[in-house]
Order: C-alpha cells, then structure tokens, then sequence
C-alpha cells in the first residue's frame, strides 16, 4: 500500500509544477511517440511565452503568445510535442498541469 501511495504522490508530482524558461530559450514537452495529452497552464511571470506544436511530422504551428496573468488549455495529438518559447530578456514562469498520457520526455532548447 505504501508503494501505491507514493507511485501516486510521485505522479501528481509529475503532471502538475512551476517550470522556469531562461530567456532565449524552450521547453518541450512530449514528442517521444507518446499519446495524446492535455496541458492547462497559466504565465506566473513578467514575460510573454509563446505557444506551439510540432506535430509527429515535424511541422510547426504557432498556437498563442501567452501573456503575463493568462492562461490556456491545450490539446496536443499522439505523438506531437508542446514547445513554450521565452523570447524575453528575463525568466519565464509556468504553472503546468497535464492530464492524458503524462509519461512525457521533458527538456529544454535553444
């Protein structure tokens, strides 16, 4: 039972965090042939943070520029990744909260 409870604290730990962009850099969640998957964030910081897909076919689509305060409910397709671009000259901040398949590869860019 102990097992089970901290599988369980471990995965709300997973689908549910603060993340950090440097300035000049993306964070990409997914593209590792996974299921789809949901992401609601909210921008907790002082920069816009722009919103894309890159689809299992390697295209990219521009979805939104998030705006400090704002938030945002998406819905990636099997096999794409979420990238959340920080274009400003200071630290991105989001509050990330995924549902679906949420056994995602994480990482950042340039």
């Amino acid at each position: 039972m102990k097992s089970v409870f901290i599988s369980f604290v471990w995965l709300m730990w997973l689908s549910d965090s603060t993340t950090l962009i440097d300035p000049g850099k993306q964070f990409v969640v997914g593209g590792n042939n996974n299921g789809a998957f949901t992401i609601s964030l909210r921008n907790v910081g002082n920069v816009p943070v722009e919103l894309a897909e890159r689809q299992s076919d390697g295209k990219v689509i521009a979805l939104d520029t998030l705006r400090p305060a704002g938030q945002r409910t998406l819905t990636y397709k099997p096999g794409s990744a979420a990238l959340f671009t920080n274009s400003g000259k200071e630290m991105a901040v989001l509050k990330l909260t995924l549902s679906g398949d949420i056994m995602l590869n994480m990482r950042y860019t340039n």
